[in-house]
């Protein structure tokens, strides 16, 4: 075997290395990805813009489009992830509907597979839906932070939540706010229960979204 030989033989064998490496390498970042739901959540979290694109275009690839089981799980802890941080900021209610994550969410679900999570039982929710809206529509206040309460209502900051919460305006509010989310968690969990049986993926994401609220 000559030397320029010998030479070739081992710069492929080199590349081989080096490209067997590279894969190692990306298939413990899309390992860590997947499992370690905190890494995508902050880099999703900080996004100012392209939400929705990112969520369908750049982390359904990462979940393998949810292709099985084990991919949709771990994709719907990544949303539970994501969902419980944007859940803590909230402070009204309508800013549940208008949340920019919750679109990107809702856009990634309905473009996915996702075990038929949108198939027509869905449609079961409508009627209470409607129901919410109207009731929502008849709500003179709704807010779940005392201390902004009191500012809006007296137009002056409070010292603390605590000492907001003495006031009875504010805890009579507060206190008709939570039964308010409570009595409509209640009844949306018993309209979607009661007709269908929801894959395993949506039920993980319903109950940990009715308890993040």
């Amino acid at each position: 075997v000559s030397a320029e030989d010998f030479a070739a033989k081992s710069e492929v064998s080199n590349k081989k290395q080096r490209e067997k490496s590279s894969v190692e390498s990306l298939e413990q970042l899309l390992y860590y990805l997947q499992t370690k739901p905190n890494y995508l959540a902050n880099l999703i979290e900080n996004l100012r813009e392209n939400r929705t694109e990112v969520m369908t275009e750049v982390v359904s690839p990462i979940f393998g489009f949810l292709s099985d089981n084990r991919e949709q799980f771990l994709l719907v802890r990544l949303l539970c992830e994501l969902m419980g941080r944007n859940i803590a900021q909230l402070r009204l209610i309508e800013d549940f509907q208008s949340n920019y994550f919750m679109q990107a969410t809702a856009e990634t679900v309905k473009l996915s597979t996702f075990d038929n999570i949108l198939s027509d039982p869905c449609q079961s929710i409508i009627e209470e839906l409607t129901n919410f809206i109207d009731e929502e529509s008849r709500v003179k206040t709704f807010h779940l932070d005392p201390m902004e309460l009191y500012k809006s209502l007296y137009g002056r900051p409070v010292e603390s939540a605590e000492k907001a919460l003495q006031d009875t305006a504010v805890s009579d509010i507060l206190s008709s706010s939570i039964s308010f989310l409570a009595k409509w968690s209640e009844r949306f969990m018993n309209a979607i229960f009661e007709s269908f049986k929801l894959p395993k993926s949506c039920v993980y994401m319903t109950s940990y979204l009715e308890t993040a609220l």
